[in-house]
């Protein structure tokens, strides 16, 4: 299983501050790939 069925399946939570990492982490990849958009908004 995958995404949110995975981690309901075998219990795999994170917490907000683990989920906020990885969301800035992601949105930091894709400023250095150029989403001009996004970097505004980060």
């Amino acid at each position: 299983l995958e995404g949110t069925q995975a981690r309901f399946f075998q219990r795999a939570y994170s917490t907000v501050e683990a989920l906020l990492a990885k969301i800035k982490g992601e949105a930091a990849i894709w400023c250095l790939a150029g989403a001009q958009r996004l970097r505004d908004g980060v």
